[in-house]
């Protein structure tokens, strides 16, 4: 493993071994070396190289940085210019700016993955750049591969034979927080090579609003289309054709167009069956509510649907349950009656074992082959609000689940040309909304009229408080000093580290925490206070601190500012516990407050994130206003 530096202005003996003997072409430089570090002036300027580096491993993929050559830090803006520009899988790409003159640029993953971060890609001086798929991921024959994009900027301003696009061909393609100047349309595009084989897409948290005629290619690809949590152009339309594969589909999720206020952004699915969307002119009343207001999905099927066979499936419903005997219903209304081979739903429970075990239990209500269908169970007890809503049914599915847990149900709608409201409600309260895909449900209500306790979230233990321990010998002190918290604290003169002060918090629901600590700050303190946070018996942080300046303001309780101890980690065994030593080199080190916040609960052992807290109790619901609490988006910027 080697650093190996490349400047075209270098004058030197053009071995690559320092700035001023650097190579001036990057075609110098030995290629399929594990782990290399190939440092590029971001003054460089190379034009006629096709090749930016060769494979290399993947399990120590080598890198190409663009540097700036005075701090030897990163710094974009290294150029490499040619007819066609290609990267290689088993590289990772820094800053580079990309300029094809004849071709495209082409990310070779085959077997791998190609990483760009931070490149520009933007047309070269030749006649005809970007032609003819504009920037793409390709994979092999045999073996797929992974094109990355993260914080790219796509310049398609020059594009004269309007080819500025992404493409995946043989690949996955993940796109995050990438911007995209005179994108042409379709931009996404499933490529014509080994068509019969499943591609991927996947864009996330980019700005997409430049795009105002279509977002993604149709036609005959089999590729899972996924865009969420980006801004998209209210006008856009988001297939170029309708899909001819069954295997098709496109999600958008989370994202927002300027015309949703509400909190579950826009989602909608478009696939080789038909439509789902949100809509709020249809809904049952004491239905789906995201905080904000009444809805249900729209379910449009189309003549490719089939009784029985082939199904318009819309996102999962997820809630939490309690063990006992229950009943899952699930409230739909058309225009017209629906069977069993029509419509029906799939439920997951927990374990219904005498013995709970791992293994949950699966229930659906479609019909065997050959049995003759079944009308739907009519609903007479629901108000449907809205047109085409006349004929109300339901589908019930009783459980008995042993333990407590979270209950998935999954809707279909099989009917060719039919048109379905299903209320996405199967809990008894709270709010639902669509969160990365899955529909959320039951989330807790917050009322703007009654604040909730600032213990529903968070927990302070205070020196000399309830889960507060002390090992060897330390003094308190109650007298004024600033940043203490509560009546006293305590404190203790440099030691060895076997006087520790513990803050023990028990009882946990399963989430990711933010620990933050506070202390009385004082000239004759430490500056080297040594804290540790530990998620059951796993160290999580291990941070010091300096006592003699105030904590920082990350959160402020009774007017006493609290800072952040490290970030946010994974509490699963229900315990979290922090502890202060006396190992500081000089001064006295100050056991004071502790507190932590549940900023994301956890709703099950695989790690899915529902329920970010702190979003959602906003200071105008603490503040006690009058006007319903519209909550913050979870992941968008705002």
């Amino acid at each position: 493993m080697a650093t190996y530096y490349v400047d075209s202005n270098a004058t030197g003996l053009n071995d690559g071994s320092s700035w001023t003997d650097a190579w001036t072409s990057i075609a110098s430089v030995p290629t399929g070396v594990a782990g290399d570090i190939i440092l590029v002036a971001s003054t460089h300027s190379e034009t006629g190289t096709s090749n930016i580096m060769a494979a290399a491993p993947q399990s120590n993929p080598q890198q190409v940085i663009s540097t700036n050559t005075s701090t030897g830090q990163y710094q974009a803006g290294a150029t490499f210019e040619s007819g066609e520009v290609n990267l290689f899988r088993g590289v990772r790409y820094f800053g580079l700016t990309l300029k094809p003159q004849t071709s495209n640029v082409s990310l070779n993953c085959e077997g791998g993955i190609s990483y760009c971060y931070e490149c520009t890609f933007e047309a070269g001086t030749g006649a005809s750049p970007f032609y003819i798929q504009g920037v793409r991921a390709i994979g092999g024959s045999y073996f797929y591969g992974e094109g990355h994009f993260e914080k790219c900027t796509f310049d398609f301003t020059t594009d004269p034979y309007n080819v500025g696009r992404v493409t995946a061909e043989k690949s996955r393609v993940l796109i995050k927080d990438c911007s995209f100047i005179s994108p042409k349309a379709p931009l996404f595009v499933a490529g014509t090579a080994f068509t019969h084989n499943h591609k991927k897409f996947e864009v996330r948290n980019c700005d997409l609003s430049n795009v105002s005629t279509s977002l993604v290619s149709g036609g005959q690809q089999r590729c899972d289309f996924i865009i969420s949590n980006c801004k998209l152009n209210p006008s856009v339309s988001y297939l170029s054709t309708a899909f001819t594969e069954p295997l098709a589909v496109l999600d958008i999720i989370d994202c927002d167009d300027g015309t949703i206020t509400s909190r579950r952004g826009l989602t909608v699915r478009e696939a080789y069956q038909g439509t789902v969307t949100t809509v709020e002119s249809e809904y049952r009343s004491s239905g789906a509510n995201d905080g904000n207001v009444d809805y249900s999905w729209k379910l449009v099927s189309n003549a490719n649907a089939k009784e029985f066979t082939q199904a318009l499936e819309v996102n999962p419903i997820v809630s939490e349950i309690a063990s006992g005997s229950q009943t899952i219903t699930v409230y739909v209304a058309g225009s017209s009656s629906l069977n069993d081979d029509d419509f029906w739903i799939e439920v997951e429970s927990p374990s219904e074992e005498v013995s709970p075990t791992a293994q949950g239990k699966f229930r659906t209500t479609k019909p065997d082959p050959l049995a003759t269908p079944t009308a739907l169970t009519s609903d007479t007890s629901s108000t449907w609000n809205g047109s085409g809503v006349g004929t109300r049914q339901k589908i019930e599915v009783p459980i008995s689940p042993t333990i407590a847990g979270t209950v998935t149900v999954r809707c279909y709608l099989a009917k060719p040309s039919t048109t379905v409201y299903v209320d996405p409600k199967i809990s008894s309260d709270g709010y639902q909304y669509v969160y990365q895909g899955v529909l959320v449900d039951g989330y807790p209500v917050v009322s703007a009229t009654t604040p909730p306790s600032s213990a529903t979230f968070s927990q302070i233990i205070d020196n000399g408080g309830t889960g507060y321990s002390l090992i060897g010998s330390w003094s308190s002190y109650s007298g004024a000093v600033p940043g203490k918290y509560g009546g006293d604290y305590n404190y203790s003169s440099s030691g060895t580290g076997s006087k520790v002060a513990t803050w023990s918090f028990t009882g946990l629901r399963r989430g990711i925490y933010q620990v933050s600590v506070s202390w009385a700050y004082n000239g004759s303190h430490t500056t080297s206070a040594n804290y540790k946070a530990y998620s059951g018996s796993f160290l999580q942080v291990n941070q010091t601190k300096n006592q003699t300046i105030s904590a920082a303001s990350d959160y402020v309780e009774n007017g006493v500012p609290f800072e952040n101890l490290g970030g946010a980690f994974v509490v699963s065994g229900g315990s979290l516990t922090v502890t202060l030593d006396d190992s500081q080199t000089s001064g006295l080190v100050i056991a004071d407050a502790v507190r932590i916040e549940l900023v994301s609960e956890i709703e099950s052992e695989s790690g899915t994130q529902i329920f970010p807290f702190r979003q959602w109790v906003e200071d105008k619901a603490i503040a006690g206003t009058t006007t319903p609490l519209t909550p913050v988006h979870p992941l968008r910027s705002n």
